[in-house]
Parts: C-alpha cells; structure tokens; sequence
C-alpha cells in the first residue's frame, strides 16, 4: 500500500513492480511462487545471475574453483546479515584494481582489518576474473597438487601469459593433459599462498 501510494503517478507501474520484487522477492522462475527479499544482492546483481543461468550473456568460460581455503565474511566482522550480503555483492562485482581498493578500503575503515578468510574471498573474486579472461576452465589446489586449466591450445597466446610462465621456472610448469595445464610447486607452500601466486601469475600477464 506504501508502494502504491508513493508511485502514484502516470506511467509509475514499472517503479510498483520494482518494489513488488524487493518486497516479495522473484519466486521462481516459471512458477507462481514468491519468496525472499531480492534487495539483500540487489536488483542489478540478481539480473546479472538470471541472465547467465538463461544463457543471456555471453560468457567466456565457465571456471571450476575448487582452491581449499576458507572463504567468507565472519559474523564476528561483521555482525549485521544485510550489511555482510551488501559487502559480498562488491566484492563478486570487483572486476579491476581500482575495485579491489575501494571495496577494501570501505571496509577497512569500517569494520577494521580484514580477516583471513574474507582476503581469500577477494583473492578467488580476482581469480575468476583472471581465469574467464585467459580462458580456463579449471582452479584447483588440493594438498597433492595445484594446477589451472586451459580450455584450448590458443588460450596460451593471449597478452603476456607465455613470458609470466617462464618468469616463474621452477614454480609453474607448462603441462598437456587432455588440453594444456600448468603446475604449480607446491613445495613448502600453503594453499593460501599457492592461490595468490595464481592470481599474480595471471595478473602479471594481463599487464604485459
């Protein structure tokens, strides 16, 4: 009733149903069925997500991150629900550098530090971004082994990928499964640390 006595004017129908889906949130899909609050990952977000499953936007690869490291927003970071939904929706849209400083910055000046787990978060934000740019398929890191997947020969020629995986001999190999791989040494190194030679690795090249 406080929607449709706000939106009032000719041609407001668009701004009513707006607030419908924020108040009632989208259902599903094909069905009748009404639920949750879409303003908790906002209406550009949802949209975003909706238009991916639907095969609406193109997208380059779809990666498979599996990296074995903790991932999320403490309660104890933060305390409010929606405040900590509103902080993992930037950080889902950082898409460059400048992104990352602002969303870490915001929340370094108001909830302190950043914990652990919610730094990892940002690192596979990044990762994902890197990887559907470079066209891989896969990032995996387990206690046996680390490796990112290509999902063709041609993925190598892209920017500087090539000169960052010889700057890094000894740390990276260039494999060839069912389509080129590279490896990572493991060697003394955590799955924290290997997720972050990952996303330099793939950030150096880019730069190139």
């Amino acid at each position: 009733l406080s929607a449709l006595t706000e939106y009032s004017d000719l041609g407001s129908g668009f701004k009513i149903a707006m607030r419908d889906l924020e108040i009632r949130g989208a259902g599903n899909v094909m069905g009748k069925e009404q639920h949750g609050h879409m303003d908790k990952i906002g209406y550009e977000l949802y949209s975003k997500l909706l238009r991916e499953q639907l095969g609406e936007v193109t997208l380059n690869y779809q990666t498979e991150i599996d990296v074995g490291v903790s991932a999320f927003i403490p309660e104890d970071y933060i305390s409010s629900s929606a405040v900590r939904m509103d902080c993992y929706k930037q950080i889902a849209e950082i898409k460059n550098d400048a992104d990352e400083i602002r969303v870490v910055t915001s929340m370094r000046e108001n909830y302190g530090e950043l914990p652990a787990e919610t730094l990892n978060l940002i690192k596979i934000a990044r990762l994902k971004e890197y990887c559907a740019y470079f066209a891989l398929v896969k990032a995996e890191i387990n206690k046996k082994s680390a490796k990112l997947v290509f999902a063709n020969l041609q993925s190598l020629s892209k920017d500087g990928l090539m000169d960052s995986i010889n700057a890094r001999k000894g740390k990276v190999t260039l494999a060839f499964e069912e389509t080129p791989c590279l490896l990572f040494n493991k060697d003394g190194l955590s799955n924290e640390e290997i997720l972050q030679e990952m996303v330099n690795l793939l950030k150096s090249a880019l730069k190139k």
